[in-house]
């Protein structure tokens, strides 16, 4: 039945019955679907990170090889002086050590959490750009929760069935 003041709104698996004065409360259900939002986003974070890490140690290792088979030739060919193997010694040195704490040491210390991540709303900006049907469904849900209290331009009802598409979805 249909109460005076009040009109049905209806979304793909939903039925939501929206007060026209705003005064609805926020379902429980809400915030669970928000933080197992926020933690599958931390995993996808952790993966992430992880898969960072160990392309930088992939990437370093190569680099470092290719570097000491370079030397090793030039060396077997040219015949290095004294302070010429020892520049290129430094040197070699200093990008191994540039190239592993970009590639190597800044995702360690994130996967530690001693450096910051990127926010939640990032992390969904990428998964909707992966995944076409999420587009940027994840993003809304972030950005109308954390305005839930703050804001009075959205009904709480209309916020409810935004979390319910997400759960349908």
């Amino acid at each position: 039945a249909q109460t005076p003041g009040s009109f049905p709104i209806r979304n793909k698996h939903h039925h939501v019955r929206v007060n026209s004065l705003g005064d609805a409360n926020v379902n429980s259900s809400v915030h669970s679907t928000y933080s197992e939002i926020r933690s599958r986003l931390a995993v996808v974070r952790r993966k992430e990170i992880n898969a960072s890490l160990v392309d930088g140690i992939l990437y370093f290792g190569l680099l470092l090889l290719s570097i000491i088979l370079v030397v090793i030739v030039f060396e077997g060919v040219m015949y290095f002086s004294v302070p010429v193997r020892t520049i290129v010694f430094w040197l070699t040195i200093v990008v191994a050590a540039a190239v592993g704490s970009y590639h190597v040491i800044l995702p360690l210390l994130r996967l530690v959490g001693v450096l910051s991540h990127e926010n939640d709303q990032a992390t969904a900006q990428k998964v909707g750009a992966t995944f076409p049907a999420i587009k940027d469904h994840l993003v809304n849900i972030l950005q109308l929760y954390s305005e839930r209290d703050t804001t009075q331009h959205y009904s709480p009802d209309l916020i409810d069935a935004s979390f319910a598409d997400v759960r349908g979805e």
